[in-house]
């Protein structure tokens, strides 16, 4: 609630969606944990401000590397089209494909996937 960062943001972009009070949908997934690295099997992360879907591993040291869908349609679109018994038009329209990696340094940056390689794609070198 109140999230300045959020607030900030709401300024430039998603000026219909209300980021002063944003909830999620409960979150739930199974993850494997092995060798320091996280396994994260396709997992939805739905909110009131935006949706996305995510997958991949997370490394404690080195090997991060996670793909990021998001779609930039309003979730309260899609709530409301639930609500009168249509299917959710899932992955329409304007969807950022991003991926979080490692950089040489160590640090996850998150970076656009235009191939939509994602985790799974070419493991190029860094």
């Amino acid at each position: 609630m109140n999230f300045a960062p959020f607030e900030t943001i709401q300024k430039f972009v998603f000026r219909k969606r209300n980021l002063d009070h944003i909830y999620f949908e409960p979150v739930s997934n199974v993850l494997t944990i092995k060798n320091g690295k996280v396994s994260i099997p396709e997992m939805n992360i739905e909110s009131s401000a935006i949706n996305l879907s995510l997958n991949g591993t997370y490394a404690f040291g080195p090997g991060t590397d996670i793909g990021i869908v998001v779609p930039l349609r309003n979730p309260q679109k899609v709530a409301e089209r639930k609500a009168k018994g249509l299917k959710p038009k899932k992955n329409k329209g304007i969807v950022l494909y991003l991926r979080a990696r490692d950089d040489k340094n160590g640090d996850v940056k998150i970076v656009w996937d235009p191939l939509h390689k994602g985790p799974d794609g070419d493991k190029e070198d860094k």
